[in-house]
């Protein structure tokens, strides 16, 4: 039979998976995607709490803050544009006021450290090995917010730029949490701003630079092939979005379910389905329904989702179950 892929073979598991256990997930909008998958299905994840970022550096520096419990002050915001900005995060933090940057930062900030000291998983997205740099203190920004690029120096690090922080960070981080499994990946987007072949010697940098993480971690740090699998098994632009960049909706779900069936217990992906079931069950609005055959059906649908949890308490359901859908019924 004429193979038309090249399968890309999986690392050996990790410790796997159950729900009720705390992940962490950071790095760039392909993290999202996948952590939304895990969330879900009924998994406890705390998804960006600085919002999407890209390179290696700027993660660092984000959870290094969290490690270290240091808050992000007014004096580290910038104005552009009407709004107040902090470089480290995604302009949805971005307020009118100073003040109002800061609670929205602090608010996610607070979740991502909670987040952190109890997990058991920590997932980390590599996005580019280009870093942006602020002009007037030549700091490695997250984000530049569409501020002017004169404002900015951009260059590309190297394996050994990107590896000094990381080693030190990651052993002070399991100092404080020695049973933590990190999971690395490597984004497929292409960044092609930097041309083919800029986005080829990007990519290069973060694989070698993850290699040699893992080689001072090898107990506790483990790389999922998300790039490889766009790049080689899904080898066509048919996996792609229009923007011939992204991968597709259907190639973000193969490389997601490939990664929950590899990182999950059997028992946590034996409760995916039902879930799921509940999940479409809850969120169908019928066109057809009266308004008191719908409030029925919902009552009925909310007897079996709370029974559902009582049987499992350690699920997450908030990415789709909030107690406030409850009220009317």
């Amino acid at each position: 039979m004429i193979r038309l892929q090249t399968p890309v073979p999986l690392p050996p598991r990790p410790r796997l998976l159950s729900h009720g256990e705390q992940l962490l997930s950071l790095g760039s909008c392909f993290s999202e995607h996948i952590a939304r998958e895990l969330h879900r299905l009924g998994h406890r994840i705390e998804i960006n709490p600085h919002g999407v970022l890209y390179n290696p550096l700027s993660i660092c520096t984000a959870l290094g803050r969290m490690l270290e419990g240091r808050l992000y002050t007014e004096g580290e915001l910038l104005p552009h544009a009407g709004l107040w900005h902090s470089m480290m995060h995604h302009g949805r933090f971005s307020r009118r006021t100073p003040a109002e940057t800061l609670e929205a930062i602090q608010r996610s900030y607070e979740a991502g450290r909670r987040a952190l000291f109890g997990a058991r998983y920590l997932l980390l997205t590599w996005g580019t090995a280009y870093v942006y740099r602020l002009g007037s203190t030549n700091e490695v920004v997250g984000n530049c917010h569409k501020m002017p690029e004169s404002h900015f120096s951009r260059s590309l690090v190297s394996v050994e730029e990107l590896l000094e922080p990381w080693v030190e960070l990651l052993g002070r981080l399991l100092e404080h949490l020695p049973e933590l499994q990190i999971i690395s990946t490597i984004s497929p987007i292409r960044h092609l701003r930097d041309g083919a072949h800029g986005n080829q010697l990007s990519k290069a940098t973060l694989l070698l630079f993850d290699q040699a993480l893992r080689e001072h971690f090898p107990e506790r740090m483990v790389y999922f092939p998300s790039y490889e699998i766009i790049l080689d098994e899904l080898r066509d632009y048919r996996f792609y979005a229009d923007d011939l960049t992204h991968p597709s909706s259907l190639s973000q779900r193969i490389v997601s379910e490939r990664l929950i069936d590899w990182l999950c217990s059997d028992e946590a992906k034996a409760l995916h389905p039902h879930i799921d079931r509940l999940r479409n069950r809850w969120l169908h609005r019928p066109l057809q329904l009266d308004e008191w055959e719908y409030e029925l059906e919902r009552e009925q649908t909310l007897v079996l989702i709370r029974s559902f949890q009582m049987q499992h308490p350690e699920l997450d359901l908030s990415e789709w179950f909030m107690p406030s859908l409850e009220e009317g019924f």
